[in-house]
């Protein structure tokens, strides 16, 4: 009707099928007609065409392929809104639209007649009203209320990238609850004349509501429950605010944990009060699942500092420290009780949760901090390191603000001190970088002397487990005892210690110590005391009932074996004779029935006893006037007897070393090899011998 001056509008017929419907009503809807679907427009508006596709949308879906969502069988697809196609790259776009129809395919000639707009994100806008729009975000198949458009921002969305919809579109997309745990929309019982009053409720609050915004807000007063007023009267009232009637950001997944979405990042929270100290004060949860926010990236977690709380994913205890977070050891945590310096937490927190505050190390029992000095733990705290030993060099690193959240002690551990580790008894020498440990308070004061501290140090047991343990330290001269093998020796300082065998010289010693294999681990390359002769501060000795008899050096090499070096300490055990010893030895013998005394007197010539027939043979012999030295029946047997002298005072005609010994009940190799002057590897070399242990009594060997 030219009259109404309401214009005209030219465009292109895509299908026979729009051309056929032209024929029948060659009318274009304006505007007012499209915003008004269901109703009327203005003068110039025209219903025909646009009241076949209505009926045809409500009874069939989309006329248009597959609805607003289109693809060609080459192109990503497009959300089509206002005869403009939006590019949608992210597959859950799609499904998120669900609602306005499945994917379509149409051809690309009729994708390409669409102009293009923006790439589509899940923010979606309301035509504007008096120049504001309403803003969605869209999830699964619903649209949910946004506050503001801050809140799209912190949602890591932007309000000028929102697509605006039809009211059709809008329509298509059903408006999911702005809080989840609204559990109805109740409304009073009223008496005439009042009218009802309606409300939204929890189990604790009710909030005011206005039915014309309702729907917005995804509810609907025509659903309301008639609520008596004792019930609506029981619950604290709340308000709505253009603030709150936007989704929470506050997601809280059915396990209970819980994650902000706040500047474009979600943010994992460990607890109430860590949201209290960042004042935020959001607890209404999202009625959104944190797989919707899979776009966006992980921030900071909400976490107090100072907070002592568990890693999840690890199943171990982590602490917050001016923002970064430090996982602490298992073997660390159990060293000291953390709870004394940090805030327990009931809650938890993830890995990927704390992915971007995580620190470089873990905090560990030895660390250094940002000033390259080095801390070992305690049960009270830290201890400064001053040793730079090999072991110190496994610290891990610690920022200087956590390493100040434990206090510092005054000790120090200079690396020649006494250390010990909190719970255990033993004490240790810590010097050259290995740690040595004390039998008794006696010992320590020994070995403390010319130390820095002689008072021991505390420390954690994984941090002493970092130190390289070295043999117990004992005192030269000390006389052991193994619990389990009985073995009796003397220590001779470092891990040095020669055994009492069955052979060896008998000694007159103090009380031995009895230690455990465990304690004498590292003195089990043991040298055997040699049955004759030591050596004490340069000088030889031959040792006969408990006793340090001075010997020329030619007559010592006629008896067997080499000399024992013996420590100053282990020398010191021994009482020296004023006597000096010969090559003349005797023997007396008392007869327990008779009680008459018997003697017999031996000259020792390269290892073997001769005897005289008598003492008048002895001193016949002696022309130097030697004196004749009594010895054990024990010494006696570690010599072998030679024929009877039978020409004293003439040379001895002394037979030829046999080349084989058969082994007797008590020998070992290294009694052998004393016996003849010679080495246990000599003689396993000779004999073929792999291991010493392995001998028999009775059986012969070769002699060098």
């Amino acid at each position: 009707d030219a009259s109404r001056n309401c214009g005209k509008k030219s465009f292109t017929l895509k299908s026979q099928a729009t051309a056929n419907l032209y024929y029948y009503t060659p009318f274009v809807p304006n505007a007012a007609a499209l915003n008004n679907l269901r109703g009327t427009g203005d003068n110039c508006s025209s219903y025909g065409n646009r009241n076949f596709w209505r009926f045809y949308w409500d009874w069939f879906g989309s006329p248009i392929g597959g609805g607003f969502l289109l693809k060609s069988s080459t192109s990503d697809p497009y959300f089509i809104s206002n005869d403009i196609k939006y590019p949608i790259t992210d597959p859950e776009l799609v499904k998120d639209l669900a609602p306005l129809g499945p994917l379509g395919e149409i051809s690309t000639e009729y994708l390409d007649s669409f102009k293009t707009g923006i790439p589509m994100t899940k923010i979606i806008k309301t035509a504007p009203i008096n120049n504001v729009s309403t803003y969605y975000f869209v999830s699964a198949g619903k649209k949910y209320l946004l506050a503001n458009c801050e809140q799209a921002t912190s949602m890591g969305l932007d309000c000028a990238t929102a697509v605006q919809l039809t009211q059709v579109q809008l329509d298509a997309l059903p408006t999911g609850p702005y809080r989840p745990d609204i559990t109805a929309v109740a409304k009073t019982i009223p008496v005439a004349p009042a009218v009802a009053s309606y409300f939204l409720v929890t189990d604790k609050i009710k909030i005011p509501l206005d039915c014309t915004k309702a729907t917005t807000l995804g509810f609907k007063c025509e659903k309301a429950v008639a609520t008596p007023a004792t019930q609506l009267d029981a619950l604290t009232t709340s308000r709505l605010t253009p603030a709150t009637t936007g989704i929470s950001p506050l997601i809280v997944n059915a396990d209970g944990t819980r994650y902000l979405i706040s500047a474009g990042e979600k943010h994992e929270v460990l607890d109430d009060i860590s949201l209290a100290d960042k004042a935020i004060t959001t607890r209404t949860p999202s009625p959104l699942t944190l797989n919707t926010f899979s776009y966006l990236p992980w921030g900071a977690p909400i976490a107090k500092d100072g907070s002592l709380f568990v890693n999840r994913d690890l199943k171990r205890e982590g602490v917050i420290v001016d923002g970064k977070y430090f996982d602490i050891k298992p073997e660390t945590r159990a060293d000291a009780d953390f709870t004394k310096w940090f805030r327990v937490s009931t809650g938890t927190l993830s890995s990927i949760g704390l992915s971007t505050v995580a620190a470089l190390s873990p905090i560990t029992s030895l660390v250094i901090d940002e000033d390259s000095v080095r801390w070992t733990l305690s049960d009270t705290g830290w201890i400064k390191v001053t040793d730079n030993s090999e072991w110190t060099k496994q610290a891990t690193l610690i920022t200087n603000a956590a390493l100040r959240k434990l206090p510092i002690s005054e000790q120090i551990v200079t690396g020649d001190n006494f250390v010990r580790a909190k719970g255990q008894n033993t004490i240790y020498l810590l010097d050259e970088g290995q740690i040595r440990a004390t039998y008794n308070a006696a010992d320590r004061e020994i070995f403390g002397v010319g130390l820095s501290n002689a008072v021991p140090v505390s420390i954690a047991p994984s941090s002493l487990n970092l130190i390289p343990k070295s043999v117990m330290i004992l005192p030269p001269g000390t006389v052991v005892k193994n619990k389990k093998t009985n073995v009796v020796g003397i220590i001779e300082g470092g891990s040095r210690m020669v055994t009492l065998g069955e052979t060896s010289m008998q000694l007159t010693l103090p009380a031995p110590r009895p230690l455990t294999s465990l304690q004498l681990v590292g003195y089990n390359d043991l040298e055997v005391l040699g049955s004759f002769k030591v050596k004490c501060d340069g000088d030889i000795f031959l040792v006969s009932d408990s006793q340090l008899h001075s010997i020329p050096v030619a007559t010592a090499r006629e008896y067997p074996g080499r000399a024992t070096v013996l420590s100053p300490e282990t020398c010191l055990l021994i009482s020296p004779s004023p006597k000096q010893f010969s090559q003349y030895i005797g023997l007396r013998t008392t007869d327990a029935k008779t009680k008459k005394t018997s003697y017999k007197a031996f000259k020792v010539i390269k290892g073997i006893r001769y005897p005289f027939k008598n003492l008048a043979d002895y001193k016949k012999d002696n022309s130097t006037g030697l004196q004749l030295n009594w010895v054990t029946e024990g010494f006696l047997n570690n010599l072998p007897i030679g024929a009877e002298i039978q020409s004293p005072g003439k040379p001895v005609v002394v037979e030829p070393e046999a080349k084989t010994y058969k082994i007797i009940s008590g020998d070992s190799l290294s009694s052998i090899a004393v016996k003849f002057n010679t080495t246990v590897a000599i003689l396993m070399r000779l004999n073929g011998i792999n291991n010493p242990d392995r001998i028999a009594v009775g059986q012969i060997i070769k002699l060098p």
